[in-house]
């Protein structure tokens, strides 16, 4: 499993040319398939806009439509299978030995459970199922992350409060705040329990495609293969040999028409030159005749442009523009309790309260019972403080039309059909 990513691009240059999504050749002139720039609901201004844009780029999401990333959404456990398998290159894998009941081939994490299985990267919720629908919470993730990465050992626990040592995941977090994966939610938790959410998965994603480019995480052995993985046959493709738009790997330029170019430019046998340079034609020397192969020919080529049409892409750049407004609180509402001043007699027989001493003292003696004195709180409600900002994306200008031209390849005979 040989990973192929580059570092993360910084969010602005990649917005401008996305230089590592296509080949050189075609920085300029092609649009981007996907990008986070193409996501509504991605701010320029979030913590994960450049982690969604990084695995966009990489194809490792594709978003929820062609203009959302969902990024507060919960993460299922078929989804983050995918992230992963995705970025780890989309291996191909043999489906013949499943066993999970509740994974077919013509689901779109099939491949990818069945590649987590094989790598101990996940066992499933049970030995016959997978769950791929259900949402995966924030200590699974780490751990499945942790996991992929070869379960290394911290050298230290977490630090947060809320993960305590001894529970299956303690270590894949002290290894992923160790990394620089994860720093938690705040208050000093983690919220191992907390729903992860499809932009924390992403970010867990690219800080570890980081800290493995920053030599922070030894890179797992690449010429071994997991025990379990030597019964598969994963060099065999799909009988369709087609995948789904969302294993889609990228155009690697190849043809697949089967044709072959001519053999290095060799002419045929028929005009095959002679020792003397001059064009031999077999079809027009003749013993009776007496003419030779340097006699001038009958035939006077009448040469015609052959061409072909090139197609070139429509050249553009991307502009910052505000999509819309959001709001932003400042401060969260709250209730307060505040002391009123003043206090109240209680019956300690049957509740009744009054701030008169002496109408309790009258009532208690009444009763036959006593009473004590609380202190009179009210609760105040305070507003959420906020303030709007503007949302803004990346939006593709067209600095030039794409366009047909026609090129001159070569020239052929209108008379005899020669080429030249």
């Amino acid at each position: 499993m040989k990973r192929r990513f580059t570092k993360l691009i910084p969010a602005v240059v990649a917005a401008a040319m996305l230089m590592s999504a296509v080949p050189p050749a075609y920085a300029d002139t092609a649009k981007p398939a996907a990008a986070a720039s193409s996501f509504y609901d991605v701010d320029s201004g979030a913590w994960y806009h450049d982690a969604v844009f990084w695995a966009a780029d990489k194809g490792i999401t594709a978003g929820t439509s062609e203009t959302t990333f969902s990024p507060m959404a919960s993460c299922t456990r078929g989804q983050i299978v995918t992230f992963l398998w995705r970025y780890m290159g989309s291996p191909k894998i043999s489906l013949t030995n499943n066993p999970f009941k509740d994974v077919n081939s013509t689901q779109y994490y099939a491949e990818a459970a069945m590649w987590a299985k094989n790598n101990h990267i996940t066992a499933g919720t049970s030995a016959t199922t997978f769950s791929g629908e259900r949402t995966i919470d924030r200590k699974e993730a780490i751990t499945l992350l942790w996991r992929l990465e070869g379960s290394k050992e911290p050298t230290k626990d977490s630090g947060f409060r809320d993960v305590l040592p001894g529970k299956y995941y303690s270590k894949a977090v002290a290894w992923g705040v160790e990394n620089h994966i994860t720093n938690g939610i705040g208050d000093n938790k983690f919220g191992p329990d907390n729903p992860c959410t499809r932009a924390q998965i992403v970010k867990f994603i690219s800080n570890t495609n980081e800290a493995l480019l920053n030599d922070d995480i030894k890179k797992p052995d690449d010429t071994k293969k997991p025990d379990d993985e030597k019964t598969t046959d994963d060099t065999k493709k799909p009988d369709d040999g087609k995948t789904t738009d969302d294993t889609k790997k990228p155009d690697d330029g190849k043809t697949t028409d089967g044709t072959k170019n001519p053999d290095n430019g060799k002419t045929t046998d028929d005009t095959r030159k002679s020792d003397t340079g001059n064009i031999s034609n077999t079809a027009n020397s003749s013993d009776n005749t007496g003419k030779t192969d340097t006699d001038t020919p009958t035939h006077e080529h009448t040469w015609v442009p052959v061409t072909k049409t090139v197609h070139h892409e429509a050249i553009g750049h991307y502009e910052k523009v505000q999509a819309g407004m959001k709001t932003v609180v400042d401060e969260e509402a709250y209730d307060q309790s505040v002391d009123t001043g003043t206090a109240q007699c209680i019956c300690n027989k049957c509740g009744w309260t009054t701030t008169d001493v002496d109408e309790m003292g009258y009532h208690v003696a009444k009763e036959g019972a006593g009473y004590r004195v609380e202190r009179v709180y009210k609760t105040v409600h305070h507003d959420a403080v906020t303030h709007d900002e503007p949302v803004y994306a990346q939006k593709w200008v067209q600095d030039r039309a794409a366009f047909d031209e026609s090129v001159i390849t070569g020239y052929k005979c209108s008379d005899c059909g020669a080429a030249k």
